[in-house]
């Protein structure tokens, strides 16, 4: 036998034993190995007072992570199980298990470009005079939900609320690496503040950001994205900030957005950098605004060339050159529907800020139809335009249509100590529905007839 004959033999007899090997390997691996999947039960699950499960039986695997908040509702039903992949495979037939799914990895994408001015994003939207004309009554919470936040950034720190790290499980949502700035960034276009004060936050007069760590540097899981969406959903924040999405949907993200939504947290989501119009997720989902973006070119608005569009949810703001802070005091400029969604987010709270009794359908439909047109070939919406925003949602005293009665008197009771209701004196009293009341007082100056619970009568 040649050497070469001798050669090519062992080689063949080589070759055929890593194919059994590698076959073997491939049988026994759903048996050796161990994967995570997200579970959804066929009812809520209990949980006691360390957050384990109580009411399930999972011999497919073990439970490593719920939403313990008890909630009653979809959330609630959701656990994330660990387990042989032989035996995860065998959830789908656990009559008691109602979805399984993987728990999908969402990353950033961030885009570089440079404008001038670095304020061009407030001009455009007219933000500095909606902040001029803007009644603040409340200030509402922004959660940004996202990368760590540096909570001791000097234009920031005065505008934050407590937050929570999801990753780690602790109540420090700062960032843990270099790179992970995105979420400054977003905080900084809502609420920052710089030493001249001409770079300010879209949002600035009247919100507060909730700095919420979902991802472990520029990706995470959905599982963690929907843990967060929730927390800050029970911790008092009346928008979500998503500058985040990808291609896949999540259900357990997707019912986390409902649970928000359900609680009358407005939510919106970054539409994408592809450039397409194929569906991105969270933004996606039903009830969630998709946040598109525009830029300048050869000095005129248009849609930035990497936003993706269409979709008859879909709202447009700045999103590319974006000047905002990132961590150590510093600042950068960033684009990205990442940069947009914050824009959005911030005319949301600026509308919550002057009138709280709105709801999440009026905020959506307010956002959908008073904007300004843009140029582009494919639909991206209506561009935000703060002082529309600002003016559409002041209270007035010929609309009261838009009041809530109940925040009215909340502060009638605050000055007399008593429950009131405000009228035009010109209004036939029939056509409203707290005209059950007596008259106790007429205010010449603004036109306004004060009803008081104390007498009620029928005005009729």
């Amino acid at each position: 036998m040649t050497k070469n004959k001798e050669t090519y033999l062992l080689f063949t007899i080589e070759h055929k034993f890593l194919v059994i090997i590698t076959l073997c390997l491939l049988t026994l691996a759903p048996f050796l190995f161990k994967t995570t999947v997200l579970v959804k039960m066929d009812k809520p699950v209990s949980f006691d007072a360390l957050g384990n499960a109580t009411n399930i039986n999972l011999p497919e695997g073990e439970v490593k992570d719920c939403f313990p908040n008890n909630d009653t509702g979809e959330i609630g039903k959701w656990v994330k199980v660990n387990g042989y992949i032989s035996d995860i495979a065998k959830l789908k037939f656990n009559p008691s298990v109602a979805e399984v799914e993987k728990d999908i990895t969402i990353s950033l994408d961030p885009i570089t470009e440079e404008y001038d001015p670095k304020t061009w994003n407030l001009e455009i939207t007219k933000a500095y005079e909606a902040h001029a004309k803007i009644v603040v009554k409340k200030r509402p919470i922004v959660a940004v939900v996202d990368t760590g936040t540096d909570q001791k950034h000097a234009f920031l720190k005065d505008s934050l609320v407590p937050g929570r790290n999801i990753v780690d499980d602790n109540n420090d949502p700062s960032p843990k690496y270099p790179d992970e700035t995105h979420a400054t960034h977003v905080s900084g276009t809502i609420v920052m503040k710089t030493n001249n004060g001409n770079v300010v936050g879209a949002a600035k007069p009247a919100a507060l950001v909730m700095p919420v760590r979902v991802l472990d540097g520029n990706s995470g899981s959905c599982s963690n994205i929907a843990k967060g969406i929730v927390w800050a959903t029970d911790h008092g924040a009346n928008i979500i900030n998503l500058s985040l999405g990808g291609r896949y949907s999540s259900k357990v993200m997707r019912d986390a957005v409902n649970y928000a939504l359900k609680k009358n947290v407005f939510v919106v989501a970054a539409r994408g950098n592809s450039g397409d119009s194929k569906t991105h997720y969270p933004s996606g989902y039903k009830g969630v605004i998709a946040a598109t973006a525009t830029g300048i070119k050869d000095g005129k608005e248009v849609r930035a060339w990497f936003s993706s569009s269409g979709g008859d949810n879909c709202v447009a703001a700045p999103g590319a050159a974006i000047f905002s802070t990132i961590p150590g005091d510093k600042f950068a400029t960033y684009s990205g529907t990442s940069m947009a969604t914050p824009h959005v987010a911030a005319a949301a709270a600026l509308m919550i800020a002057q009138y709280p009794a709105l709801t999440v359908a009026q905020i959506r439909d307010l956002l959908l139809k008073n904007g300004d047109a843009v140029e582009s070939d494919v639909h991206i919406g209506q561009r935000v335009n703060y002082l529309k925003l600002v003016e559409k949602t002041a209270p007035k005293t010929d609309d009261v249509s838009v009041y809530d009665f109940t925040e009215f008197f909340e502060i009638a009771w605050q000055m007399t100590q008593d429950w009131i209701a405000l009228i035009p004196a010109t209004s036939p009293t029939s056509d409203w529905p707290c005209c059950t009341a007596h008259i106790c007082d007429f205010h010449p100056r603004n036109g306004l007839v004060y009803f008081s619970r104390s007498t009620p009568t029928n005005m009729n």
